[in-house]
């Protein structure tokens, strides 16, 4: 799908913060004079358009936390609506903002995390609150509740509570459905016998009741590490794990938009840290972070080894109907479907 190359790397997005394909050309968030990611500066919105003159517009916020809070900072990033929640302030209580070309609606404050449990969609936003620990610091979201951002102002919902009466120490994440209001939240927790559980519920635009999604945490390995959490504009919900090692494995649980019946898929290849997934519709993207890059276009019946995105190490990005997009360190790589 799309014009252009089939792998392409904009100069125009060195030092990216992230970035990911479009219909008719790309968007991205960089900072503005480059340099380290924990460099304190202003994000800069970039985009192209078929090939077009690249067009900027600088955010009223940084890609990271300064010491002391008086830099306003990223939370969270819709890079397709071109929608943003930005923080001020300093834990354990921080302000929230939603940003689309200006302010929207008021501030709501809160004990949130510095990140992670957050997602924002077409119209709307969720972000976690957490516990403060003895150093005065919000370390995860770790709910029970979450402020919620729709029909232009801030409220505060609760999330579900553990999901089993032996899960213990849990936290939240969150991903919207592209092009909708729809999100899906993801209860991480300790469970007997493993490091991690995973317990899925869907949260209607309309409603304040996340409703549980059945999921069998059986399909993955006991030891294994979070990887791959994402929503496809069609509704499917793709949940990954990762053992790292030379004998390691990739499994990644697909629940299809519409669907009951989660599929798995599961790759045996070497994994490491910079370990990642990227996945559309039938078309699965897994890496190793180097040269060892595999690719199904069955929906993971069979796989193909490919070239690597570059020489750098790295991490699979947004895939979505165009293709996907591979960021290291330095640059960022698209490659089209």
């Amino acid at each position: 799908m799309g014009s252009g190359p089939r792998v392409s790397s904009p100069v125009e997005l060195a030092n990216a913060h992230s970035a990911e394909l479009t219909g008719d050309g790309w968007v991205g968030l960089t900072r503005k004079a480059g340099g380290d990611l924990a460099t304190i500066q202003p994000l800069v919105l970039v985009w192209s358009k078929a090939g077009g003159a690249v067009e900027r517009l600088e955010l009223p916020f940084s890609g990271a936390a300064a010491a002391g809070g008086g830099t306003p900072y990223l939370v969270e990033a819709n890079l397709r609506e071109r929608r943003f929640v930005y923080a001020t302030g300093t834990q354990p209580k921080i302000r929230l903002q939603v940003w689309d070309k200006q302010d929207v609606g008021d501030a709501v404050e809160g004990s949130f995390a510095l990140h992670g449990g957050s997602a924002v969609s077409k119209t709307q936003a969720l972000v976690a609150l957490g516990k403060m620990d003895p150093n005065g610091f919000v370390d995860r979201p770790t709910g029970p509740r979450a402020a919620r951002f729709r029909n232009g102002a801030w409220a505060f919902v609760d999330l579900p509570k553990s999901p089993e009466k032996d899960w213990t120490d849990c936290f939240y994440d969150a991903a919207a459905r592209p092009q909708s209001d729809e999100m899906i939240v993801l209860q991480i927790c300790t469970a007997p016998g493993r490091e991690l559980a995973y317990a899925v519920y869907r949260l209607a635009a309309d409603s304040d009741q996340p409703v549980r999604i059945p999921f069998d945490n059986s399909v993955f390995e006991p030891g294994a590490a979070r990887g791959e959490f994402s929503v496809e504009d069609d509704g499917t919900i793709d949940l990954g794990v990762t053992v790292t090692g030379r004998e390691g494995a990739v499994t990644l649980a697909r629940l299809r938009g519409g669907g009951r019946k989660w599929h798995v898929v599961r790759l045996n290849m070497p994994a490491r840290l910079l370990s990642s997934v990227g996945v559309y519709r039938d078309r699965l993207l897994f890496t190793d972070g180097g040269s060892d890059v595999r690719e199904s276009s069955d929906g993971g019946k069979t796989f193909r080894k490919i070239e690597p995105f570059g020489v750098e190490p790295g991490m699979v990005g947004r895939c979505n109907g165009w293709g996907c997009t591979f960021k290291s360190r330095d640059r960022v790589v698209f490659r089209r479907w």
